[in-house]
């Protein structure tokens, strides 16, 4: 998902310092953003139901195309499901191009002329320019969305559902262009009817599906990543957080994952890290909302994509590493660099079409002037604001231990320190969820922590030292 417009393209362009509009945008929210290489446009989906280019208003019904020029519908309105507030649709998540032929999926719905009804997913007909229903019908939901193409099959993920009437319930469904069938390594889960799976990828032979995922153990434990060894599903080395899995991507042989995950609730990162097969890293301390904090708020990388070499992370946080870097930011190798300008609302999503770089998102203005939630970076006279600089090997995830007892607890745990970490820093519980149940800036290297008011379950304890560096570990209440 990479391309831009040509240089000079678009007669409205305004500055935002850096960044520039495309005519005068959508009405309201945007959700994703598509280079189309088949149709030469950039295709944007969404909450919103209008463009405007000058003085005419296009009713689009969640999908725009943009043409370098000028704002257009692409073929049949998909949808005519709309909200209270009439300007709303349901959103348009995902467009994905599956041998040559265009999809879309997300919250829509569409009465066809032969009074069936096409919902969540949509194939383009290019011959017709309306959108058709697959082989089973999407509509009760469950799995809905558009997710990956893993050894030339379209893969579908969402929550616990009985699809195509005949499959046994299942979160991931492929599907090879004419038929669905079963995947079949879901099935050596456990079943839990409360399981959801946002993202599946494939990296170095396992198959990775992300999510939030439960094993049938007494308490119940969740997993935000697990991977398949061929028999059996594990868990991902290294990574024990309950969070949120949103982009991956393989480059040079490595792994970047981001999303909604704190290295102080146990993941190997703030919301973005890289894995090399065997050890992961925290690419620089990734992405916080206050420096000082890093349970302040909830930053999030909704979107990681490779944009001329390098990485390239957008979402909704204040600083990569330990530069400005308002929802957008790049890593060079060794440090982050903000993109400049100040956007009031997060970045959902980003492609490159024409090499420049097009972001879309919940944001309507950029350093106070109006975009209307799709801009383009043209630069200008943008100077970077980079973190310090931080050698990938100089700041690897580290397995030191805390060491809890008893494990499992009714009444208190004892919590002692590994011997080369200072006892300055905070120590923090969070539940299943990412709640923090337990906060404490005074820690002896032995402490002993109340844990009868805690709800059964499993939970995380973690350490941040003054530093930065996070130790972790899980234990049970009983």
């Amino acid at each position: 998902m990479i391309g831009v417009c040509l240089l000079g393209c678009g007669p409205s362009l305004m500055h935002a310092q850096n960044w520039g509009k495309l005519g005068d945008g959508l009405r309201p929210s945007a959700r994703t953003i598509f280079a189309d290489s088949v149709f030469d446009r950039l295709l944007v989906g969404g909450s919103f139901r209008y463009v405007v280019n000058g003085p005419d208003t296009i009713d689009v019904m969640g999908i725009a195309a943009w043409d370098g020029q000028h704002w257009d519908s692409l073929a049949t309105r998909i949808q005519t499901v709309e909200f209270d507030w009439q300007i709303w649709v349901g959103p348009v998540l995902r467009f994905m191009r599956y041998k040559g032929q265009l999809y879309a999926s997300g919250y829509i719905s569409t009465l066809l002329p032969d009074s069936t009804y096409l919902s969540r997913v949509g194939r383009l007909n290019e011959n017709t320019m309306i959108w058709e229903p697959l082989e089973c019908d999407f509509y009760d939901g469950g799995i809905a969305f558009l997710n990956s193409i893993v050894d030339d099959t379209l893969l579908f993920t969402g929550t616990m559902t009985q699809f195509c009437d005949t499959f046994p319930e299942t979160c991931v469904v492929q599907y090879d262009g004419e038929h669905f069938r079963p995947f079949e390594p879901y099935y050596s889960l456990p079943y839990n009817d409360d399981n959801i799976v946002n993202i599946l990828f494939r990296y170095n032979g396992y198959t990775y599906i992300g999510g939030l995922l439960t094993t049938n153990t007494n308490p119940l434990e969740y997993f935000d990543i697990l991977r398949y060894t061929g028999s059996e599903w594990e868990p991902m080395p290294g990574f024990t957080n309950q969070g949120n899995i949103t982009s991956a991507l393989v480059h040079d042989g490595k792994l970047y994952i981001a999303g909604h995950f704190r290295k102080y609730q146990g993941a190997p990162g703030n919301c973005i890290a890289m894995y090399d097969g065997t050890t992961w890293n925290d690419l620089g301390g990734g992405m916080l909302m206050d420096l000082n904090d890093p349970s302040v708020l909830y930053p999030v990388v909704t979107q990681i994509a490779m944009v001329n070499g390098e990485l390239v992370a957008v979402g909704d946080f204040e600083y990569a590493g330990d530069a400005p870097a308002r929802n957008i930011a790049k890593w060079t190798g060794d440090r982050w660099c903000g993109y400049g300008g100040y956007f009031d609302q997060d970045i959902e999503g980003m492609a490159v079409w024409h090499d420049t770089l097009y972001v879309a998102g919940s944001f309507s203005t950029i350093d106070g002037q109006h975009v209307g939630h799709v801009a383009r970076w043209d630069g200008g006279t943008y100077t970077e604001t980079c973190s310090t600089p931080v050698g990938i090997a100089d700041r690897p995830w580290s397995f030191l231990e805390l060491r809890v007892h008893p494990n499992p607890s009714s009444e208190h745990i004892t919590v002692q320190l590994p011997s080369m970490v200072a006892p300055r820093g905070v120590l923090m519980i969070t539940d299943a969820i990412g709640r923090v149940v337990h906060r404490q800036t005074s820690i002896n290297p032995i402490t002993t922590i109340p844990v009868s008011n805690l709800e059964i379950g499993t939970y995380v304890l973690a350490y941040t030292g003054p530093d930065g560096a996070v130790v972790f570990e899980r234990f049970i209440k009983q």
